[in-house]
């Protein structure tokens, strides 16, 4: 393994938080990424893979800032656009049962939404897919946030009625990996 660079950020107390490029026996070079919300379970697919790609913009083709911001916004854009399945940006959680006694966060809001009106019964240790949203079509209730397992559970009415809270999607989408 040949390190080329290293770069870490956070302050003190905070977990290191580190991406580096290594040189595989093929000779092909591959960002590794420790304690960044890429490891972390409750990041979703795409933001894995923006943050990944990001890393790789800098730390092996060398693009400067603007170039990043650039290609953040192009996947901004994509995301608003319907570009991307409903699954690669929904923010999962782990459905524990202990986890929900007498507490409200979207993500139960969500679930209990998604009980009462697509019959989805979720077990404990599933894995819990959220979108915040603005509006959603009739027939259905409003909720703020709609949580699924499998994108095939949402109704093509409701995925192409529903008008996504973007303002509140991205954060912890996107903006919290940069």
């Amino acid at each position: 393994k040949v390190y080329f660079g290293k770069s870490e950020l956070g302050d003190t107390g905070v977990k290191k938080r580190y991406a580096y490029v290594v040189k595989d026996s093929k000779g092909d070079y591959q960002v590794k990424i420790k304690g960044f919300e890429f490891v972390k379970s409750d990041t979703s697919p795409l933001g894995k893979k923006v943050q990944e790609h990001i890393f790789r913009m800098i730390l092996i083709e060398n693009k400067a800032h603007k170039e990043v911001s650039e290609f953040v916004d192009k996947v901004k854009k994509d995301l608003k656009g319907g570009v991307y399945p409903f699954k690669d940006f929904a923010i999962p959680k782990k459905y524990r049962r202990n986890d929900y006694v007498n507490k409200r966060n979207p993500h139960l809001d969500g679930r209990t939404w998604a009980e009462k009106n697509l019959n989805i019964s979720f077990h404990p240790q599933s894995t819990l897919r959220m979108i915040y949203t603005k509006s959603i079509p009739k027939p259905y209730s409003y909720s703020s946030s709609i949580v699924f397992e499998f994108e095939e559970q949402l109704p093509d009415g409701l995925k192409k009625g529903m008008v996504i809270d973007w303002d509140r999607q991205f954060p912890p989408l996107m903006d919290n990996m940069i």
